[in-house]
């Protein structure tokens, strides 16, 4: 089962975030569960296989003020993507710093370490933040627009961050993030 995290603070927000990331996963035939980050439970994260923690609105940032919330992905031995407000959840979790740094609209993404992420060199894709990250060494940058670290690794752990918003141009970085091999217990 995949655990989808959704991070809106607004319910409308989840029509913009969350459902088109579960629309990519009901296409690829994935059972999932959506949960809002502030009613996640130690069931559902234990049942989970792989998460991806949605992104939310331009001034949206509750989430970064709760970031205690998302402990569990310090434990957490599964796959995880985050995207935009994800990323940055991660990032902070791990002692990134964010700084103001607004992008929106469609860039150029350029692949500077290959992942299971993408295969492609380079790709556009639709920016709608208005903070970036400050990488930390935790983190391995894998792509970037402009002067924007916009997709990263965790070095030691399964847990990757797009910047961009690959539901709205790049679902197949999505499916790739799902075909992931889960390691046998």
């Amino acid at each position: 089962m995949i655990l989808i995290v959704n991070v809106c603070s607004d319910r409308l927000g989840y029509f913009e975030f969350v459902k088109p990331v579960e629309d990519i996963l009901k296409k690829a035939g994935e059972d999932f569960l959506t949960r809002h980050f502030l009613s996640l439970n130690y069931r559902d994260v234990s049942r989970a296989e792989k998460a991806i923690i949605c992104g939310t609105a331009l001034r949206d940032f509750e989430y970064l003020d709760m970031i205690e919330k998302f402990a569990w992905i310090r434990k957490a031995d599964v796959p995880i993507l985050g995207i935009c407000a994800g990323m940055q959840v991660l990032a902070r979790l791990f002692g990134s710093n964010l700084v103001e740094k607004t992008k929106i609209g469609r860039y150029k993404v350029k692949v500077v370490l290959k992942s299971i992420l993408t295969y492609k060199n380079e790709f556009y894709s639709y920016f709608l933040n208005s903070r970036a990250v400050e990488l930390n060494e935790d983190f391995e940058t894998l792509g970037e627009s402009g002067n924007v670290k916009c997709m990263i690794k965790h070095r030691r752990k399964r847990l990757y961050g797009c910047l961009f918003h690959p539901e709205a141009l790049n679902p197949e970085i999505i499916a790739n993030f799902l075909q992931q091999l889960i390691p046998q217990m």
